[in-house]
Formats: C-alpha cells, structure tokens, sequence
C-alpha cells in the first residue's frame, strides 16, 4: 500500500452497482420479510445453544426484519443496532447512487477513511448492549436467559 495520504480505494461503476444491488436486495427483502412473513422462533445461535446465553448479535435479523414491518418497538427490543444497520445499508445504496451520477460514492470514500472507527464503536456499542442485556436488565434480551 503506498505511503501517500491521498490513497483511495477503487470507485469502479462495477463496485457502484454491486452496492446498489445490495441496497434493493436488502431492503426490498426486510421490506417484504416485514409486511408479509411472520419468522418462526427457532433458535439458530450456536452460542445460545451452548452456553443458554444469546450473543452480541442476537435478535438483529428480526430487529431488521420489523423495521421493515415499520415495527420500531419490536425492532428495538430484538436489538437496538438494527436501526444501524439498515442505516449503513441504506447509506451504502445512496452513495452507490451518488457514485453512479457523480463518478465519486461519498459513503465508500468516508468507509474507507473512517471505516475502521465506525466498525470499533459498532462493535463496542454490539458488547455494551449485550452485556446491558444479559447481565442487568434480562428481560430485555430476545430470548429467554437462565435465571433471567
């Protein structure tokens, strides 16, 4: 990787309808998911199945799925990070949008400078949540937790 402070990662069309694709995908799917399947309770976390303790991430499929659904309360108590993660892909569909009108996707240019401190405090805020969660206020996890 050279040393220039001006170093940017490829904004290729190709990239630019990938992340498009993704945005009508991925919202299309939560936004059908949402209004018309009812997900079934089977518990599909390997961690929840060996220790009977959800993980970090626990609950974000169905907390995306409900905001589809324009369920907020419901996304909120699966996991409050759903909102996040809709917003990121949203963000990354818009900005492969703007690339495609403008040559230049302002979203991919602010991942790749500051991509690496959005991913820490998503991850730090994904570990304070889960601790909130099954340690000092349980019934707020997804599932049931032991003695919670």
């Amino acid at each position: 990787m050279p040393e220039n402070d001006d170093f940017e990662l490829p904004q290729t069309r190709g990239g630019m309808w990938l992340r498009l694709m993704i945005l009508v995908v991925g919202v299309g799917a939560a936004l059908t998911f949402g209004q018309f399947v009812e997900l079934p309770h089977i518990p599909l976390c390997g961690m929840k199945a060996l220790t009977g303790y959800p993980c970090p991430g626990c609950g974000m499929t169905r907390a995306v799925v409900n905001l589809g659904g324009l369920n907020l309360a419901a996304s909120w108590h699966f996991h409050p990070l759903g909102v996040i993660v809709m917003g990121a892909l949203a963000a990354t569909g818009l900005g492969a949008v703007t690339g495609l009108i403008t040559g230049r996707d302002p979203v991919w240019r602010l991942f790749a400078a500051k991509g690496h401190i959005l991913m820490v405090l998503f991850v730090t805020a994904l570990f304070v949540i889960w601790i909130v969660r099954v340690f000092v206020v349980p019934e707020w996890s997804p599932d049931p937790i032991p003695g919670g």
